[in-house]
């Protein structure tokens, strides 16, 4: 046997379950318990890269329905949170600016300044 094959076998036999025998042949086989992530939370985190009130309002429910199911999730759900929340600051933020440069602009072009543009 080479070395090889039994470094593979040895691998192998440590992620396969113990053979049954005999006396473990009539006991259940148990598997560890999985927790259950909220989709709500999963759909916060997600929907806040695309649309920030997706995440803000999802991660609002997803926090009501952890709080009260005990589901995992809350980590995500803050995260969709944050991300929502920063990115509406963001974009309020440039919408402002966006409005006083153009209101600043058209007041400008209104009041006779051609803000040097009379060459064009």
């Amino acid at each position: 046997m080479s070395f090889t094959s039994a470094h593979s076998n040895a691998a192998l036999s440590a992620l396969l379950p113990p053979p049954v025998t005999a006396e473990h042949a009539g006991e259940a086989v148990t598997q560890p318990i999985a927790l259950k992530t909220n989709v709500f939370a999963v759909i916060s985190l997600a929907g806040s890269l695309v649309v920030a009130l997706v995440g803000i309002v999802f991660g609002h429910l997803a926090l009501a329905q952890i709080k009260i199911t005990g589901e995992s999730g809350r980590n995500m759900a803050i995260g969709g949170l944050v991300v929502g929340y920063v990115s509406l600051a963001f974009g309020l933020i440039i919408g402002v600016i966006y409005t006083v440069g153009t209101v600043a602009m058209f007041g400008a072009v209104s009041n006779g300044n051609d803000m040097g543009l009379s060459g064009w």
